[in-house]
């Protein structure tokens, strides 16, 4: 029976909103048996003590399976 998946983050933060909260673009692939994917977003955290209890995130996965391509 095949399985298993590979996945890799990479992001990096950058400070927002007068450093109250993290920006951090990001960039995911992923790997499996039946195909592939990357996924690409950015997301927003608080950053301190201050800042207020809200996260939110954004992101877009294209999948490539047997040479077909969705989104």
């Amino acid at each position: 029976m095949p399985g298993g998946r590979l996945d890799a983050l990479f992001g990096y933060g950058l400070p927002a909103f007068g450093d109250r909260f993290t920006g951090t673009p990001w960039l995911g692939l992923g790997r499996t048996d039946w195909g592939r994917d990357m996924r690409i977003g950015w997301r927003l955290g608080p950053t301190g003590e201050r800042a207020p209890n809200l996260a939110t995130r954004a992101a877009n996965t294209r999948m490539r399976d047997a040479g077909r391509t969705s989104t």
